[in-house]
């Protein structure tokens, strides 16, 4: 707990620090443009403004988010790749393949300040069944999403918009099937089904390990590919 605790608050500190370059920009409508960030053509932002990602890989599956206006660094030179997303991450990842679309009420939940970055997209999302709370009007949003949650947002998601149009069936792949909580299995063997995200070495899925923003940008690519 004292690992993830310390990751969340190393991510939250960059993400402060960074406001102009992620938060500011998601208000723009063009990340980084709002921090006049060099690596910045024509509104899409190139991989070679980063430095942590050369030889990464997922690295051509970062660099399709980041030209797609996707995902954005976390510094001006760096990507974190391998640091884990949050709920708010990903919400705002959706909301934004999305084209940012209104909502109707601002979010209920305690924890989601208006002012926010991700509060747009924390009310979306919840408006649309895509995210649910913790209970108690808590969302957490600077938790790290799980492996298993990662699927069930983007299977929600893909329903809600009308991208879920492919034929699946439920199958049993990976060896701790078993410890996959009931509300994700579909969810998980839906992106399974679709290619959109495998099993570790051993072939387990390992549900409550943390996505990382490598393999968010990888699940997303194969998922608006296919």
């Amino acid at each position: 707990m004292r690992r993830h605790l310390t990751r969340a608050a190393a991510l939250m500190l960059a993400i402060a620090l960074t406001l102009g370059a992620f938060g500011s920009a998601l208000a723009s409508g063009s990340p980084g443009a709002a921090s006049g960030d060099p690596a910045f053509a024509g509104g899409k932002k190139r991989i070679d403004g980063f430095t942590d990602v050369n030889n990464h890989w997922a690295r051509d599956s970062i660099s399709f988010a980041i030209e797609n206006n996707i995902m954005n660094g976390m510094t001006e030179t760096e990507f974190w790749p391998n640091y884990a997303m949050t709920r708010a991450m990903l919400v705002t990842v959706l909301w934004r393949i999305e084209t940012k679309p209104p909502h109707n009420n601002p979010s209920a939940f305690t924890d989601v300040p208006q002012d926010a970055w991700y509060s747009d997209a924390v009310a979306w999302a919840s408006e649309n069944n895509i995210v649910q709370g913790r209970g108690e009007g808590i969302f957490d949003p600077m938790t790290e999403v799980s492996r298993q949650d990662f699927c069930v947002m983007l299977y929600r998601f893909a329903v809600k918009t009308g991208r879920d149009e492919r034929s699946w069936k439920p199958s049993i792949v990976f060896t701790d099937y078993e410890e996959i909580s009931l509300y994700a299995r579909d969810a998980v063997n839906w992106c399974s089904e679709h290619g959109i995200i495998n099993g570790r070495l051993l072939g387990e899925f390992d549900p409550y390990a943390s996505a990382t923003r490598a393999e968010g940008c990888h699940m997303l690519r194969l998922f608006l590919e296919k």
